[in-house]
């Protein structure tokens, strides 16, 4: 089995050398041409991405979708797998209604995001499982994060809620 044709290959930071530098450059590039300079769109809805606190001219959305760790930008550390994956996101949210694709509202609530409903996003094909998180207001999308699932503990757990929260009453 292999991955949906619209998926584009992985932009790996051996293509680079290694020079992290080069590497997080192309990565913005394709970021800004994604999500800045156009927006994918879910549900009919146009997703756009958070500007401030900008972080080394960076938008504070590609340090989230490409870092991980604590709140704080100069806390947290790249993640590899989501740097590669970064050209599959705006595809995911394109196809949406694909069959490999779980979208699903819940509501979270920590002190963050008092008690926001988010919109979820489970990209789950061929041992490939990519989980975003967006908010929603009346015009539009906000994507908050994405996460590259890499245990199966946490994949079951995305599916079990996605299950629960599109149950039938």
């Amino acid at each position: 089995m292999s991955l949906p044709s619209w998926i584009p290959p992985l932009i790996t930071f051996e293509s680079y050398s290694g020079n992290w530098v080069n590497y997080e450059n192309a990565l913005y590039t394709i970021f800004e041409k994604d999500f800045i300079k156009s927006k994918p769109v879910l549900n009919g809805k146009p997703v756009f991405c958070i500007k401030d606190p900008m972080f080394q001219g960076k938008f504070f959305t590609f340090c989230h979708i490409t870092t991980e760790g604590g709140p704080r930008e100069e806390d947290r550390t790249p993640d590899i797998r989501r740097c590669e994956r970064i050209s599959w996101l705006k595809k995911i949210i394109e196809n949406s209604t694909d069959s490999c694709i779980k979208t699903w509202e819940n509501t979270r609530t920590n002190k963050k995001s008092r008690n926001k409903k988010r919109t979820n996003i489970l990209f789950d094909e061929n041992g490939e499982t990519i989980h975003m998180v967006l908010s929603r207001n009346a015009k539009s999308y906000i994507l908050i994060t994405v996460y590259y699932v890499d245990r199966p503990h946490n994949r079951q757990k995305l599916i079990n809620e996605y299950l629960s929260c599109t149950k039938s009453p």
